[in-house]
């Protein structure tokens, strides 16, 4: 049973990975996956004691991505207010469970305003519209090193909680490329287009998720509370700022009120996640 528990929490998180705005990394702290992880990550020499846990949760994250994303792309462009709604609730069941890191320990004024500042970070980063950027695909060295930086920084996104990889990657104008090869590639549909833009994307990806998660694993070892302070932070202000979002767009009253039903299934559903299904006896 804890295998398929964590089977499902992988999919959840390799579906955050992938819609704007959301964080994959921060779904897996909320299901207390992410420090094993990362840990492991930044140390390989442990994936031998731990292969099964990194096996089951990296195939469920990948299916996730590869089927999820000509869904998810369907579903943002035809009912986004619905679809964000849902995630939104989904992320907001898991904020609660963030403060039993930081229970009963001391928080210091300097945690305090390192965590502000992250936030304000991430307010200002939220605010920066990149929509006009367009990328080209001409077929030379410096796509390729502009795709293999793109994977970097969207790792950025994948190993830090509350910080949205594809929000990084709309910024550097590389989200909707990265996005269609990822949903042409089951489809088979012009591969040599897919491989030319996800080959140096993953590799660059790969890269820097080791990398970070070395720094976040240090950063864990020797500054725990502000690390977790900023992740709270993260996390409550990366959800309302993805509320307003949702209703930039136009809706009408039916889709508000669908959004607001998928809100509290996304909610519910995260807490019987962690609290009630696959629960560990």
């Amino acid at each position: 049973m804890e295998s398929i528990k964590l089977l499902l929490e992988g999919f959840i998180i390799g579906i955050g990975k992938i819609i704007p705005g959301v964080s994959g990394a921060m779904f897996a702290m909320m299901f207390g996956v992410y420090e094993k992880a990362v840990e492991i990550i930044s140390d390989l020499r442990k994936l031998k004691g731990n292969f099964k846990f990194m096996f089951l949760l990296g195939i469920s994250i990948l299916i996730a991505i590869l089927c999820g994303s000509k869904v998810i792309d369907f579903c943002l462009d035809k009912y986004y207010l619905c679809t964000m709604l849902f995630f939104i609730g989904m992320m907001s069941s898991g904020i609660k469970p963030l403060f039993k890191n930081v229970a009963g320990k001391k928080i210091t004024k300097k945690n305090i305003f390192i965590a502000l500042f992250v936030v304000i970070l991430l307010a200002i980063m939220s605010c920066i519209d990149m929509e006009g950027i367009t990328k080209t695909l001409d077929r030379n060295l410096l796509t390729v090193i502009l795709i293999f930086i793109s994977g970097i920084i969207d790792a950025v996104g994948t190993v830090i909680p509350g910080v949205c990889g594809t929000a990084l990657l709309m910024m550097v104008g590389y989200y909707d490329k990265v996005i269609s090869s990822l949903s042409n590639l089951l489809t088979f549909t012009n591969m040599s287009e897919t491989l030319f833009v996800l080959i140096p994307f993953v590799i660059g990806l790969v890269l820097g998720i080791i990398l970070v998660s070395k720094l976040i694993t240090y950063l864990f070892k020797h500054h725990n509370i502000t690390v977790h302070c900023s992740i709270i932070g993260f996390a409550i202000s990366s959800t309302i700022i993805l509320l307003i979002k949702a209703f930039v767009v136009s809706f009408t009253t039916t889709e508000l009120i669908i959004g607001i039903i998928l809100f509290i299934v996304g909610y519910v559903l995260t807490y019987l996640i962690e609290n009630k299904l696959f629960k560990s006896k």
